[in-house]
């Protein structure tokens, strides 16, 4: 969702929006969403019957490409990667293996 989609349904200026964002959040309302698909990616990641593609349509992007590119930039690690990571906290007690 856009900024400006946000300030038209509340019938407010976005940049009221904005400015409440930095006085309150301490972060632009960029930031803010970044943050938020980043770690919904991240949770979603960590479901393993969920393909990237899946996973990249779901958070709003067209393509898995686009969503890989986003959560490297966001995070520093691909997709797979977090995957890897989260993949254990996500089933406690089962070991990591390398089989799909």
């Amino acid at each position: 969702m856009r900024l400006s989609d946000i300030a038209r349904t509340l019938g407010v200026d976005r940049h009221t929006i904005e400015n409440a964002m930095r006085s309150r959040r301490k972060m632009t309302f960029r930031e803010y969403r970044r943050r938020h698909l980043l770690q919904a990616a991240q949770e979603m990641l960590a479901q393993p019957h969920l393909s990237v593609k899946e996973i990249g349509i779901m958070l709003g992007y067209n393509s898995a490409a686009s969503f890989s590119r986003f959560v490297q930039q966001a995070s520093g690690k691909s997709p797979s990667q977090l995957r890897d990571a989260e993949a254990p906290a996500a089933n406690p007690g089962r070991p990591k293996t390398d089989s799909p």
